[in-house]
């Protein structure tokens, strides 16, 4: 069930009391999460005041965001606009918000849903009410052609395959758009969008007047005007890739969304992105880690398999039981059953690490046993050297004393 919200100022508004910038309508059973985000989806800064001159030149605020609420993905298509004085004189704006669940959305995708006429208001008229349902989303796709707008302003159709091409390459990456004022934005979205297929359409957020990301969005396509403070900071930021507009930009390089911008031949349903030198476009890098189970192998790869092989065998499928599957696909990871066994046997620890440990093992004892008969040579070889030295040493005995002197002979008188 799709929801609205209109957003206005007023002398009084929907909720009691309120006045001023508020809600004025919005449909029944409306939750309240819902309600505060999308009021805070309704910015709006005029580049030129009401009363100036030039003010129908301030541009008209289209966007496409998701928006979660209570485990519900919502997509908000928006139309914000200046709306000249408000009751007290001051400067106004009003916005249009539809809420719509996945269920809802058409094929042809948000920028073709907010072209249809009537399905955006452009005024508030009337007193504060209730809405008793939500509006329901056109039902259509977009017809394969040429990107007219972007040709004119360009100069070559194939730079909206650019912008196609480098949403598949990086969904993630922010894309500016930048060009002078009263430039038809949501037409160059439109075209752009076309080229892509109907199931990625919605899953690409836009503004055609980029501001600030609140927080929790995301906006991946973003018009800014040119010399603008926004212009410049996308710039100064690495990563963001910037179409400048203001100038005639050359042929676009590219792969076949390029050539069917060119065209206007119908898109393949799964196009690959290419390599862009000129805007420095890279595509992810294919994974070479193989799928842990068969169930998980895509299609594609299933036909590069297939196509591989010479001798046809069987590939197994998302289809096939485990109990079928005997013999494994080359991009699986678990061991092959032998035929006859009731279940798979678990795979064999690598016997390298205990031939090392009984490698270090033998190197411990070894050593320690080196050493012990080191310690007992060298004890022995002490005890040898002590007794040769007891053999050589000459033997030492008391020097015997002095004889006694003769007696004195006494001479006769």
């Amino acid at each position: 069930m799709s929801h609205e919200l209109y957003y206005t100022s007023v002398p009084r508004g929907l909720q009691p009391g309120s006045r001023g910038f508020c809600t004025v309508a919005h449909t029944q059973g409306l939750a309240a999460p819902l309600m505060q985000k999308l009021e805070a989806l309704s910015g709006y800064r005029p580049i030129f005041p009401p009363l100036d001159e030039r003010a129908h030149l301030n541009p008209v605020a289209y966007s496409h965001l998701l928006v979660n609420v209570m485990g519900t993905t919502y997509h908000v298509l928006s139309r914000v606009c200046p709306a000249g004085l408000d009751y007290s004189e001051r400067t106004n704006k009003f916005a249009h918000h539809v809420a719509l669940e996945p269920s809802e959305v058409p094929p042809g995708g948000p920028a073709w849903t907010l072209k249809q006429p009537g399905f955006s208001e452009t005024a508030w008229q009337g007193e504060p009410r209730l809405l008793p349902r939500g509006r329901t989303a056109p039902h259509g796709d977009v017809r394969p052609s040429v990107a007219a707008a972007w040709k004119q302003l360009a100069g070559d159709a194939g730079w909206a395959g650019v912008l196609a091409e480098a949403t598949l390459a990086d969904p993630n990456r922010p894309i500016y758009l930048v060009t002078d004022l009263g430039v038809d934005v949501l037409a160059l979205f439109a075209e752009a969008l076309a080229l892509l297929p109907p199931e990625r359409r919605w899953s690409v957020t836009f503004s055609t007047y980029f501001a600030t990301v609140l927080p929790g969005q995301t906006c991946q396509w973003r018009w800014v005007q040119k010399d603008s403070p926004e212009a410049q900071n996308a710039a100064r930021q690495p990563g963001n890739l910037v179409l400048d507009l203001t100038s005639r930009l050359g042929p676009a390089k590219g792969g076949v969304l390029v050539e069917c911008a060119r065209t206007g031949q119908a898109p393949p349903r799964t196009p690959a992105p290419s390599q862009t030198a000129s805007t420095h476009l890279r595509p992810p890098a294919r994974s070479t880690v193989p799928p842990p189970r068969a169930e998980f192998v895509p299609e594609a790869a299933v036909e590069e398999i297939r196509a591989s092989r010479t001798v046809a065998e069987p590939i197994p499928i998302a289809a096939q039981t485990p109990e079928a599957k005997v013999g494994l696909d080359p991009w699986e990871t678990k061991p092959r059953r032998k035929k006859g066994a009731s279940r798979e046997e678990p795979a064999q620890a690598p016997a390298w690490p205990t031939f090392v440990g009984a490698f270090i093992g033998l190197l411990i004892v070894a050593g320690g046993a080196y050493v012990a008969y080191a310690i007992l040579t060298a004890e022995s070889r002490v005890d040898e050297l002590i007794s040769k030295v007891a053999v050589t040493k000459p033997e030492t005995r008391p020097e015997p004393p002095p004889p006694p002197p003769p007696p004195m002979k006494e001479e006769p008188v």
